[in-house]
C-alpha cells in the first residue's frame, strides 16, 4: 500500500499563519485530549523522521510473548497508538488485547498485524497514516492456534521482505552503551536497563520467538539478522522522542491543572487552620505542596526516569536539584533563596537563615505538578494593614465579559475613609514596599507571557533566554515607575517528564519567574528580601530557514482553575481592631444588652413585659438602624500602592455583611476579620454573577480615593441611591448579565490576567501542531484563502475513485445547484490515443480554463467538475492557483464519492488513495455509496453464498464509514447519497482556510521525500467495435484482477490493477446456440432489443453496481477501461514501455472475450441419427397408424402372413422425413452462421446508430 497525498513543500510567512487563525475552532483541533487519528499521525511522522535520519529501511515493534515481553517495545507501542505521554507512559503496562500486535513502519508503507478484537480500533487510529495496512487472521484461523501463528508468521515475513536495515527498541544491560549501532554499540553513557548489551542486539532480537520463525526450514529464508543490520533505538526514544511535547501530551498536561489547583487550595486551607490555632509556623503550610509532589512521583521517580534514559549509572540527588520546587519561603532571609535549586531529599525542610531585625511581612509560595512539570509561584502577605490603609487606586474596577479573574466595576474618584488605627508605621511601610514590588513583578510576568516582542526569547538557549527576558522586564518596569530592588527573570524549559531541559525543541513548556530582590524601604537599613511571581506557558516555535522568520505562539493553561495571585493572612497582633468592630456590632444589634426588669404574662409565659424602657442598645460605631443581618456578600478592592499606569491586581473575598441605614457596612470573613466601611451614595452599580446582588462602591471619611465595593441586594443598594428606586435597581439587576463570576471556593484572591480565549488557544495549538509535525518549519501550501479575490465562477470539485459512481452524484448536484457539469476526463481526452492519466497540473489547468471560459461567458456562476484522477491536495494546492484557471473559477469545495467495494479491493486492505480522498479541510464532504447486492444470476452461486457475500460487503461498508470518520475526526460531513443534506450542509458553509488545511496535512513533502506520493492512477482504454462474450469477459477480467495481486514476476503488467469498467455490446455464447436462425440474426442486428449494451464494473472484491451516467471515454464510446494504481516512479517515467505493456495486457484480455459465431451443424443420414432422437422417434411411432395387414400384440408388430418385427413398419419412412427436416434446419442455421460471421466482423447496429 502506498501514500495518497503529494505536493511540494515551501515556506509561508507568519502573517498568513495568524491571519486566518480565527476560523479554527477548538473542536477542529481535537482538544478533548483523547487519542485521535490526527494525534497518531503526528507521532507516526516523528518515527518516520527518526527512521530517515538513522538511514533505516524499517522500524519494527513486536509485543507480548512473540518478543519475550520486551518492555521497550511496549512503551513505543503505547506512545504511538495508545496516546500515552510523560511519566504515565514510562510506568504504563500493555493491555492484553494488544499482545499479539506486530508493527512495521517503512518509507513506502506501514503494516500492522493484530487480533480481530482490536482491528477496528487500530484501523481508526491509523486512518491518517498513508500506506497503512492492518492485517488480521480470519475467525476460523484465530480458533486454530497453529493456523493463527502461521498467519502471523507469514505477515511478519512479508513485512521483512526487501528490508536490509532494521530499527528496534531493546533494553540495554548495565555495561551497555547509549545509542546502538549495527552491532549494538555506539555512543552514550552507561545504562541500567536489562536486555541486550554491546554486540548483542542481533542475538537479543534472534531470541524472539517470532523472529526465530523467520529461520524455519519450510520458509528457507535463514536467520533474520544474517543479511540485515539492526540498530537499537531505545536511547534516542528515551532521550529525544518520549520527552518531547506534542499536541496530545499538552492536552493531557492540561488535565493535571485542576489537581495542582486543588493541592494549592489545600495548602491555603492548612495555613488557615494554623492561623486559627494561633500557630506561627508558616513553613509548615508547605506540607500539602510537598506531599502532592512527592506522592505524584512515587510511581515513576526521577531516578527511574534517568535510569531508563541511561544517562547515569547511579542517581545522585545533588546532581539533579529541583528548580522550580514545592516550597514556602517566609521573611526577608528565606525569600532570597527563591532562585536557588532544592535537592529532592530536602523538600519541606526549613531554610536556615541568619537573624533579622525586620518582621516577616510576606512569603513566597511555589508548587510544581509532578507529572507534567507545570509550575506556579506567588507572593502572599503577612499582615493585612496595607490592604485597608489609604491606597491611591484612582480608577474604576473594570468589567469582565465572562472572565473569572476580572474585578467588579465601581465608580472612580470616590472618597474613602479608613477607620483603622495607624499603629505600626514601620510595618506599614514594609508592606507597601513589598506590595509595590510584587505588583510590578506580577504585571511584568504577565507582560512577558503575552507580549509578542518577548516571544523571540523563547526560541533561544537558556542563558540567552534569561538575559533577554530580564532586559525586557527592566525596560517594562522603568516605563511604569522605579522599583527599589533588583529584577531578575528565569525561564526554565521542562520536558514532558517534568524535568529541566534545554533541548530548544519546536514545542516546549517554560516556567517564567520574575523575581524582585534586594527590596529596600526608606528609613530601613536592611533589605526586605525578595518577591516572585511565576507561571507556566507552552510555547511553539516555527522557523523558516529561507526567510529567517520565527513565529512563536504561547498558550496559557491556567484557565479552568485559578491559582490565587494574591492573598494575605492577618497577624495575631492585628486581631484587636477586629474584636473592637465585632464588639461594636454586637452592641448595636443588642447582643448581650439587658433591657431591664420584666414580668411574664401568666397565660403566655414566653411573652415578657418590661417594667421600664431603657432605650436602644448602645451604638459605639454609630451604625444606626440595621437593614440586613448576616447576608451572604463579597468584598472586592484593588491592591497597588502608588504605581504609574493602571492597576492590574485586585482581590476579593466572600463573607457575611450587615448593612445599616446610616450607609455603613460591617463585613466579616475568616481572613479579614470584622471590617467597617461606608458606602458611596449615588455610586455606579453593577451586577454580580448572581442577579440577586449588585456591587456597591465603598467610601470612608478621611480619604478621597476609591478602595473597593461590596455585594449587596438590589433593594438594600437602592436605599443608598439618590435617583434610583429599589424597584428600578431590582429590574436593572435582573436584566443585566453577570459581569463577574466568583472563582471556585469561598475565598478567591484573583490576579486580573488576560486569560486566553478559545481563539488564542486554537492559534497556539495550531502552531504547536505545525511545529511538532514539521520539525519547526512552516509549510506553504500555496493556498489563497477563499474570498481573497473575486472570481466570476465558483467550482464544486467532485472527486473519487474509479468505479464509485461519482458522475451519478454529480448529476444530482448539478440539478440541485443549477450548475453545469464539466467532465475532466473529456477535457483531457482520456482514452484518446496514448492518454492514460495526468502528466502536468499546469497543462491541465490551461486546458480546463479553455473549457470553462465559454461556460462563464454564458453567465454560469457554478460549475461541477467531475474527476477521479486528481488528489484533492493537488487540486487545491496546485491546479486551483494556476493563473488561467484561477482567474476564471474558484474551487470552494471538494466532495469525494467512495464505494466500499472499490476502497477495499483486496479484502480489508484499504486502497492506497483512500486517505487522500477524505482529508478534512481539503475535502468538505464525503459521500459513501451503499454496498451493492451481489448478482445471483450465476447458477454456481447459491442463495446462502449470496447472503454471506452481502454480509461481508456490509461489513466493508461499516469499516469504511468508521475509517473515514476517524480520518476526518468527526461524523459530520459524511453522507449517503443525501443531496439535500449535502447542499444545505457542507456546501453552504464557508470554504476551509489555509490554516485548517495545514492542520490536516502539516508536513512538507519537499522536505521529506518519503512523504511524497508513491502511487498514481493510470488507465488503459480498449475500444470495442464488435460483440463480446459476456461470460468470457467476466472470467477474463476476474482472472486479471486475481493475477494483479500475485508476485510481481507472475503479475507482470497487470500488477496494481484494481478496477475495470466496461460498456460493451455483449451476448452470452451459450444463449446464442439455443436461438433460431431468425432470432440469432435479430440479436446480432440489434432488432427488438431495448438495451443492447452490457455494463460491468468489477474490482478485486467483486462486482460493483454500474453507474447510470458514465464518464468519458465510456460516455460516448463502447469499450473496456482498466485502472491501475502504480508507483509514481513508473508513472513519471519518460519511457512508454510500462504503459505499452499495460495496454497490451488489457487488449489481450478483451481480445480473448470477443464473441465468436456459433459453430455450424452437421447434416444427418439415417445412420447418423443420435440415439436419443431415435428413441424419441420410436416413442412417437407407438401412436402412429399401422399399415394394412399389421397389428400390435403389445410386444411386437405382427403381419398377417406371420412374420414379426420390433419397430413400427413405418419407422423408416419417418426417419427419412426427420433427417430431411433436420438437414433443412441445418442448412438454414449454417446460412445464418455465415451471415452472423459477417455481422460479428462489423460494428454492431446499435453502435452504427
Amino acid at each position: 500500500q502506498v501514500n495518497g497525498c503529494s505536493g511540494s513543500g515551501h515556506t509561508t510567512s507568519s502573517q498568513s499563519l495568524h491571519q486566518h487563525t480565527s476560523f479554527i475552532s477548538m473542536e477542529t483541533l481535537d482538544t478533548s485530549g483523547s487519542v485521535t487519528a490526527l494525534h497518531c499521525r503526528n507521532r507516526w511522522l516523528v518515527l518516520q523522521r527518526l527512521r530517515e535520519e538513522r538511514g533505516l529501511d524499517a522500524l519494527f515493534v513486536a509485543l507480548g510473548p512473540d518478543a519475550r515481553f520486551e518492555r521497550a517495545g511496549e512503551l513505543l507501542f503505547n506512545w504511538l497508538l495508545n496516546g500515552l505521554s510523560g511519566r504515565e507512559l514510562l510506568g504504563s503496562s500493555l493491555e492484553s488485547a494488544y499482545e499479539d500486535c506486530v508493527v512495521c513502519i517503512q518509507s513506502h508503507s506501514s503494516k500492522i498485524f493484530c487480533k480481530r478484537a482490536v482491528l477496528e480500533d487500530l484501523v481508526c487510529k491509523t486512518a491518517m497514516w498513508e500506506s497503512c495496512e492492518v492485517i488480521t487472521a480470519t475467525a476460523e484461523q484465530e480458533v486454530d492456534e497453529d493456523d493463527y501463528e502461521n498467519c502471523k508468521t507469514l505477515a511478519f515475513i512479508e513485512m521483512m521482505s526487501n528490508v536490509t536495515s532494521l530499527g528496534v527498541a531493546l533494553r540495554r544491560s548495565s555495561d551497555g552503551e547509549g545509542e546502538g549501532s549495527e552491532e549494538g554499540g555506539g555512543g552514550g553513557g552507561p545504562s541500567n536497563r536489562q536486555g541486550a548489551g554491546p554486540g548483542d542486539v542481533k542475538l537479543a532480537l534472534e531470541a524472539w520467538p517470532l523472529v526465530q520463525a523467520h529461520a524455519y526450514d519450510e520458509f528457507g529464508l535463514g536467520f533474520l539478522t544474517m543479511n540485515r543490520s539492526v540498530t537499537n533505538l531505545e536511547d534516542i526514544l528515551q532521550t529525544q522522542v518520549y520527552p518531547a511535547w506534542d499536541c496530545l501530551s499538552m492536552l493531557q498536561a492540561r488535565a493535571f491543572v485542576p489537581k495542582l489547583v486543588k493541592a494549592w487550595d489545600e495548602a491555603m486551607l492548612f495555613r488557615d487552620r494554623l492561623f486559627r490555632l494561633g500557630q506561627d509556623d508558616d513553613a509548615a503550610a508547605a506540607a500539602p505542596l510537598v506531599d502532592f509532589f512527592e506522592y505524584g512521583r512515587l510511581a515513576m521517580s526521577d531516578e527511574d526516569v534517568f535510569e531508563m534514559r541511561g544517562t547515569t549509572s547511579s542517581f545522585d540527588a545533588e546532581s539533579f536539584p529541583l528548580n522550580p520546587a514545592p516550597r514556602i519561603l517566609v521573611g526577608p532571609g528565606q525569600t532570597t533563596y527563591i532562585q536557588r535549586a532544592v535537592r529532592a531529599d530536602s523538600l519541606g525542610a526549613a531554610v536556615s537563615v541568619g537573624p533579622s531585625s525586620l518582621p516577616a511581612v510576606h512569603m513566597i509560595w511555589e508548587a510544581i505538578e509532578p507529572n507534567s512539570g507545570l509550575a506556579v509561584c506567588r507572593t502572599y502577605l503577612l499582615g493585612a494593614r496595607t490592604l485597608f490603609e489609604e491606597a491611591p487606586i484612582g480608577r474604576q474596577l473594570r468589567e469582565a465579559e465572562g472572565s473569572e479573574a476580572s474585578p467588579p466595576p465601581a465608580a472612580a474618584g470616590a472618597p474613602v475613609t479608613n477607620i483603622l488605627g495607624l499603629e505600626g508605621e514601620q510595618q506599614l511601610r514594609l508592606q507597601q514596599a513589598i506590595l509595590r514590588a510584587y505588583c510590578m513583578a506580577a504585571s511584568c510576568c504577565q507582560y512577558l507571557l503575552e507580549s509578542t516582542a518577548a516571544s523571540a526569547a523563547f526560541a533561544k538557549d537558556e542563558a540567552s533566554r534569561n538575559h533577554c527576558l530580564t532586559d525586557m522586564a527592566c525596560a517594562f518596569i522603568s516605563e511604569r515607575g522605579r522599583v527599589p530592588g533588583h529584577v531578575q527573570v528565569t525561564c526554565t524549559e521542562l520536558d514532558a517528564m517534568g524535568l529541566s531541559s534545554d533541548r530548544n525543541s519546536p514545542v516546549g513548556l517554560f516556567f517564567v519567574r520574575v523575581v524582585v530582590s534586594e527590596i529596600r524601604c526608606p528609613g530601613v537599613d536592611e533589605t526586605l528580601g525578595s518577591v516572585a511571581y511565576g507561571d507556566s506557558v507552552f510555547s511553539a516555535t516555527n522557523s523558516s530557514p529561507s526567510e529567517s522568520i520565527s513565529v512563536v505562539s504561547k498558550g496559557l493553561f491556567f484557565t479552568e482553575g485559578h491559582i490565587p495571585a494574591f492573598s494575605f493572612w492577618t497577624t495575631l497582633s492585628e486581631q484587636t481592631r477586629s474584636e473592637e468592630v465585632k464588639s461594636g456590632l454586637d452592641s448595636c444589634l443588642g447582643v448581650g444588652f439587658d433591657p431591664g426588669p420584666s414580668v411574664a404574662l401568666g397565660h403566655r409565659s414566653a411573652v415578657r413585659v418590661y417594667l421600664e424602657k431603657k432605650g436602644p442598645p448602645p451604638d459605639p460605631l454609630n451604625l444606626g438602624k440595621c437593614l440586613d443581618r448576616e447576608v451572604e456578600s463579597a468584598l472586592a478592592w484593588e491592591v497597588q500602592p502608588q504605581l504609574q499606569g493602571q492597576c492590574e491586581m485586585s482581590c476579593w473575598t466572600s463573607g457575611t455583611a450587615w448593612t445599616f441605614q446610616s450607609g455603613k457596612v460591617v463585613f466579616h470573613s475568616p481572613r479579614t476579620g470584622y471590617l467597617i466601611f461606608e458606602v458611596l451614595r449615588g455610586g455606579v452599580l453593577s451586577t454580580t454573577s448572581s442577579k440577586q446582588m449588585v456591587w456597591q462602591p465603598l467610601q470612608a471619611s478621611s480619604s478621597s480615593v476609591l478602595s473597593g465595593c461590596v455585594a449587596l441586594s438590589p433593594m438594600t443598594a437602592g436605599t443608598y441611591q439618590s435617583s434610583s428606586s429599589a424597584a428600578t435597581l431590582a429590574r436593572e439587576g435582573e436584566g443585566q448579565g453577570g459581569s463577574y463570576r466568583r472563582p471556585a471556593g469561598d475565598e478567591g484572591w484573583v490576579y486580573n490576567e488576560k486569560l486566553p480565549s478559545a481563539a488564542l488557544s486554537s492559534e497556539f495549538l495550531l502552531t504547536a501542531a505545525l511545529a511538532g509535525s514539521n520539525c519547526g518549519q512552516l509549510v506553504d501550501t500555496k493556498l489563497t484563502d477563499p474570498g481573497s479575490s473575486p472570481v466570476p465562477c465558483k467550482c464544486i470539485w467532485l472527486s473519487g475513485l474509479p468505479g464509485c459512481r461519482t458522475y451519478d452524484v454529480a448529476a444530482s448536484l448539478v440539478l440541485a445547484l443549477d450548475a453545469q457539469m464539466v467532465d475532466l476526463a473529456a477535457v483531457l481526452g482520456l482514452g484518446v490515443g496514448a492518454s492514460d492519466g495526468i502528466a502536468d497540473m499546469r497543462f491541465m489547468a490551461s486546458v480546463l480554463a479553455g473549457v470553462v471560459q465559454p461556460i462563464v461567458a454564458q453567465g454560469t456562476r457554478t460549475i461541477v467538475v467531475c474527476d477521479v484522477l486528481c488528489n484533492p491536495y493537488e487540486v487545491l494546492s496546485d491546479l486551483a492557483v494556476q493563473g488561467p484557471f484561477a482567474a476564471l473559477c474558484q474551487v470552494i469545495h471538494v466532495v469525494s464519492v467512495l464505494d466500499p467495494i472499490v476502497c477495499y479491493p483486496w479484502g480489508r486492505t484499504r486502497h492506497p488513495l483512500l486517505l487522500s480522498r477524505c482529508h478534512r479541510a481539503w475535502v468538505s464532504a464525503v459521500v459513501l455509496q451503499h454496498p451493492t447486492t451481489p448478482s445471483t444470476s450465476s447458477h454456481s452461486t447459491s442463495d446462502a453464498e449470496a447472503r454471506a457475500l452481502q454480509r461481508e460487503r456490509q461489513a466493508l461498508s461499516n469499516l469504511l464509514r468508521k475509517q473515514v470518520e476517524a480520518a476526518r475526526g468527526s461524523r459530520e460531513a459524511v453522507f449517503s447519497r443525501d443531496t439535500t443534506g449535502l447542499v444545505s450542509g457542507p456546501l453552504a458553509a464557508p470554504p476551509s482556510s489555509a490554516v485548517a488545511r495545514l492542520i490536516a496535512l502539516p508536513e512538507a513533502p519537499g522536505h521529506f521525500e518519503w512523504l511524497a506520493s508513491k502511487v498514481r492512477l493510470r488507465c488503459a482504454f480498449v475500444p470495442v467495435h464488435s460483440f463480446v462474450d459476456i461470460g468470457l469477459l467476466q472470467d477474463s477480467i476476474s482472472s486479471c484482477l486475481d493475477l494483479a495481486t500475485a508476485d510481481p514476476v507472475v503479475a507482470g503488467a497487470l500488477r496494481g490493477l484494481f478496477c475495470v469498467e466496461a460498456k460493451v455490446p455483449g451476448l452470452r455464447q451459450e444463449e446464442l446456440e439455443g436461438l433460431s436462425p431468425e432470432e440469432l440474426l435479430s440479436h446480432l442486428r440489434g432488432e427488438g432489443v431495448q438495451d443492447p449494451l452490457y455494463k460491468l464494473v468489477m474490482t478485486g472484491a467483486g462486482q460493483v453496481a454500474s453507474p447510470e451516467k458514465w464518464p468519458e471515454p465510456l460516455a460516448s464510446r463502447c469499450g473496456v477501461l482498466f485502472w491501475w494504481c502504480i508507483p509514481s516512479s513508473e508513472a513519471n517515467a519518460a519511457a512508454g514501455e510500462p504503459a505499452s505493456a499495460r495496454r497490451t495486457a488489457a487488449e489481450q484480455a478483451v481480445e480473448e472475450s470477443k464473441l465468436r459465431a456459433p459453430p455450424k451443424r452437421k447434416r444427418w443420414a439415417v445412420k447418423d441419427i443420435p440415439e436419443d432422437a431415435l428413441a424419441d422417434a420410436r416413442e412417437h411411432m407407438l401412436t402412429a397408424e399401422l399399415p394394412e395387414g399389421y397389428f400390435f400384440d403389445g410386444n411386437k408388430y405382427v403381419h398377417v402372413d406371420g412374420y414379426e418385427q420390433k419397430d413400427h413398419p413405418s419407422l423408416g419412412s419417418y426417419l427419412e422425413l426427420l433427417v430431411s427436416k433436420h438437414n433443412a434446419d441445418v442448412q438454414a442455421w449454417n446460412a445464418a452462421v455465415d451471415e452472423a460471421s459477417l455481422l460479428l466482423a462489423q460494428p454492431p447496429a446499435s453502435l452504427r446508430r
